[in-house]
């Protein structure tokens, strides 16, 4: 429990925080307590006047339209009509200050209007006609009860309301009969100058009078304080016929006084830091007592704790301390010291004592040494102990220090167990020796290079390989032995290696001494030598196996000669196998043409002769030789794209496709097809042959296309592999991927004549087209999906 209170008092930050934010919060809540009854008191006072206000405006338009009512009294009296209405109207406006006007429309039309001037244009206005003002008369003539209309702003440019009474008299037979209307014109805002609105300015409102039109729900601004929306405002209801009103008020400075409540705020933090920074002074000379008491310990533990820091930095180190006392040939060593000699803490020391541990063959020049540094030079040598049999190496240097007399006093020195860094420094000759014993005797060709393409070490096989002596190449050039590069290349080309990381392997030539060249293969390894970049480099005589290469390529030399020659033979068995092709589609011609003309003479000339199933037979025959015409008309066609030779060019797929778009739709102008084909699909290839290619498969997609509703043909170009790929697509009939392997072979049809018609060499016509470019051809397509053509160049 002691401890925790102590641990609180020792942050007086943290109690004064929390003082403060209590002391805070407190003075908030009665803070926004007074500016929340502030508040209430006044929208209270705001309500008030705005009901005050609300009624006077209300009584104004009420006693403006109590002048209708008087005249309809006078008219009842007159039995529908006012003897001298002129004198009448004249005599009652001053008594009326809101009022204008006031008329009377016998039937509901204005026949008599006072005052006349400036209202002539109102005579023999239709109030249940006019499109104005029609809908609310006939409501008033409905109802029977008094309406208001607007305000509304007048040609004159002022703000006027109009209150319409209708007037109903009884009949010959005692019942209501509607005689007509009396209108009072009210004028604003001298209508409403009783309720005293600018008053509410003077006392810090603005205001707004405003009424919501019925028909439309547009809000009507009648009187205001500033052409600026009211925000938070507190309304009240104007209660006026047929109409709804709403008086709006808000303080100028807005509700609440900010000022206020920011001087309070202030008062309140103000009193809340107080409290707070008293707080904070009492714990803190709490804290200050038990300081002082801890800063005593603190100081001990740190002097403490820094000797032992010491201690541990010179065992990391393995470097000790040591303080020598001349005149009274006191020797002190730090615990590392003592470590490093191996000598417990508790041996009384001297210099003498120091002798008897150091290795008998460095003593004399131990203390030779010594006895220069008491002259009052420094003291800097490296020697052995001898620790339990075990021999260390140390170095060790020391300071002298002087009296104001001149007289030496003592020694400050170190000592460092070196030990380990001469045990490296051997193993570090070893291994050069070693790396030597490699480079004697390493059967391929070693050498390793600055960054300048020096040499600074080589093997005795790379000697022999070029003739020279070691003494020669070191400090010599690459230049002086490669044959293929010229200097400033082979800089380049080791500055390049020596950056990069891995094995790289190059071929290239050697000289040797006596001008003789040999092919090597040259393995190279960037490293680092002595701090600055280096290249290994091992040369490997491959004379043998670039002979036995250029064999091997004379000898595809010569097959590529004997495939030439089997390819020019099948181009020739080709050609005449088209040839043949052509001439017996050509022979066959002949007698299809005989088939066809007997089968039309019979037909003709002997059809009494011959029934329907002799007729039938007849049609079929005809049909079939036009079939076999088609078909040897497309072999042809075939064959010629075969034959054709190519004129190759730049070609625009774009334009052909839009082309073979305009000759479709030409020919079937009503079908009803979507197309997208793709801008400037340019290609290199023969113009005729890829407009055919294009004809077929575009007229394939149009084709297998015509029972869709509305068909979508689509041409463009995808990327695969980093090369075009170009493709037409349709939403047709589609196929199955089953029979894809059919689709170019030429008379295979994947649909039946009766589905769509065609012989079936168009894609086939196609595929041979796009070999001919050096492309692939293929399709994809699901049934009753619609299908996709695709093709390189």
């Amino acid at each position: 429990m002691p401890h925790s209170r102590a641990h609180r008092l020792s942050r007086p930050h943290v109690v004064a925080f929390v003082v403060f934010l209590l002391s805070a919060v407190a003075a908030a809540s009665l803070i926004w307590r007074l500016d929340r009854d502030e508040l209430q008191e006044q929208r209270a006072r705001a309500n008030s006047l705005v009901i005050d206000h609300s009624h006077s405006i209300q009584r104004g338009i009420e006693r403006a339209l109590s002048a209708s009512y008087a005249l309809a009294a006078l008219l009842r009296q007159g039995n529908g009509s006012i003897s001298n209405f002129d004198a009448v109207g004249r005599q009652m406006l001053p008594y009326y200050p809101g009022v204008s006007s006031v008329s009377l429309a016998p039937a509901g039309i204005i026949r008599s209007v006072v005052p006349l001037a400036g209202n002539e244009t109102a005579i023999g206005l239709n109030l249940l006609t006019y499109s104005k003002t029609k809908k609310e008369a006939s409501i008033a003539r409905s109802t029977g009860a008094l309406t208001l209309v607007g305000p509304f702003e007048l040609t004159k440019g002022t703000m006027a309301a109009i209150g319409r009474l209708p007037i109903f008299l009884d009949d010959s037979m005692g019942n209501p009969s509607f005689w007509g209307f009396i209108n009072v014109e009210i004028d604003f805002p001298k209508s409403i100058e009783a309720a005293s609105l600018p008053e509410l300015v003077r006392q810090g409102f603005d205001y707004e009078l405003c009424r919501i039109d019925p028909d439309t729900g547009r809000k009507l601004i009648i009187a205001a304080s500033s052409s600026a929306a009211l925000t938070d405002a507190l309304e009240h209801p104007v209660e006026v016929p047929n109409a709804k009103w709403t008086l709006s008020i808000v303080p100028v400075k807005g509700w609440g006084n900010p000022l206020g409540l920011m001087l309070k705020a202030a008062l309140g933090l103000a009193f809340s830091l107080l409290l707070a920074f008293m707080a904070k002074l009492l714990i803190e000379l709490r804290v200050h007592e038990q300081g002082l008491e801890a800063q005593v310990a603190r100081r001990t533990a740190e002097v403490q704790a820094r000797e032992a820091d010491l201690n541990r930095a010179q065992a990391i180190a393995r470097v000790g301390s040591w303080v020598l006392d001349v005149a009274g040939n006191r020797l002190r060593w730090s615990a590392e010291t003592y470590r490093i000699f191996g000598v417990s803490g508790k041996t009384p020391l001297s210099h003498e004592a120091l002798l008897q541990r150091v290795h008998p063959d460095d003593r004399h020049r131990v203390e030779k040494a010594w006895q220069e540094a008491l002259k009052g030079g420094r003291y800097d040598i490296e020697y052995r102990i001898l620790v339990d049999a075990e021999t260390r190496s140390i170095h060790a240097q020391a300071d002298a220090q002087f009296g104001a007399d001149g007289t030496l006093q003592r020694y400050i020195g170190t000592v460092q167990d070196i030990t380990e860094r001469r045990m490296a420094e051997q193993a570090l000759a070893r291994e050069s020796n070693r790396n030597q014993v490699f480079l004697r005797n390493a059967s391929d060709g070693v050498h390793i290079l600055d960054a300048d393409g020096n040499v600074l070490e080589v093997s005795d096989s790379f000697c022999q390989m070029l003739g020279y002596s070691r003494e020669e190449l070191i400090g010599a050039n690459v230049s002086l032995w490669d044959a293929q590069w010229s200097p400033q290349e082979l800089k380049q080309i080791i500055a390049k290696h020596v950056a990069m990381e891995g094995r790289t392997v190059i071929e290239t030539r050697h000289r040797r001494r006596d001008g003789s060249m040999f092919d090597v293969e040259v393995t190279g390894q960037g490293l680092e030598l002595d701090g600055r970049p280096a290249l290994f480099n091992s040369s490997r005589d491959i004379t043998e196996r670039v002979r036995a290469q250029d064999e091997l390529r004379r000898l595809n030399e010569s097959l590529e000669q004997r495939v030439a020659e089997r390819t020019n033979a099948l181009q020739v068995a080709n050609r005449e196998l088209e040839a043949f092709s052509y001439s017996v589609s050509h022979d066959l011609r002949a007698p299809l043409r005989a088939i066809q003309g007997f089968s039309q003479i019979l037909h003709e000339e002997y059809a009494v002769q011959i029934d329907a199933q002799g007729k039938d037979m007849l049609a079929r025959v005809s049909a079939a030789t036009e079939k076999m015409g088609e078909l040897i008309e497309d072999l042809l066609k075939l064959s010629r794209i075969s034959r054709q030779e190519m004129q190759r060019g730049p070609v625009d797929l774009s334009a052909l496709a839009r082309e073979v778009v305009e000759e479709l739709t030409a020919d079937e102008p009503e079908r009803n097809v979507e197309w997208v084909i793709a801008l400037q699909l340019l290609a290199h290839g023969d113009l005729g042959l890829l407009r055919l290619a294009l004809h077929n498969l575009i007229g394939n997609a149009w084709k297998y296309s015509a029972r869709r509703d509305p068909a979508r043909i689509e041409f463009g170009v995808m990327e695969k592999e980093d090369r075009p790929v170009y493709f037409v697509r349709d939403n047709g009939a589609g196929f199955d991927m089953a029979h894809a392997d059919k689709l170019f072979r030429a008379f295979q049809r994947l649909h039946s004549a009766a589905e769509f018609s065609g012989t079936g060499i168009g894609l086939a016509t196609v595929a041979r087209i796009i070999h001919r470019h050096g492309g692939d051809v293929w399709g994809e397509g699901r049934v009753d999906e619609g299908a996709s053509f695709y093709f390189t160049l």
